[in-house]
């Protein structure tokens, strides 16, 4: 699930040029990485992505944020593999 409630589905397409794919019911694919360009409503610019990569952790922390404002952090246990996109 994502920051505004809706549920994702998050997956490596190991085609011709490895990429991540973000898939939510009823929206296009969103796409990261293999030089594609971005769009499906997303900014322009997208030079605050430097890093991509897959989490195997089984607890990580979460950070809440409100205007910019770090409200809290907790620890949340994963039932499955998570991405990091920062």
């Amino acid at each position: 699930m994502n920051g505004n409630g809706t549920s994702e589905f998050i997956f490596w397409d190991l085609g011709y040029c490895t990429s991540l794919v973000i898939r939510e019911a009823g929206a296009d694919d969103i796409r990261i990485g293999c030089n594609i360009q971005w769009k499906n409503n997303l900014p322009e610019t997208v030079d605050w992505v430097n890093l991509w990569y897959r989490v195997t952790e089984q607890e990580v922390f979460e950070t809440t944020f409100d205007n910019n404002e770090i409200l809290g952090e907790r620890k949340v246990k994963l039932d499955n593999y998570g991405f990091y996109i920062g």
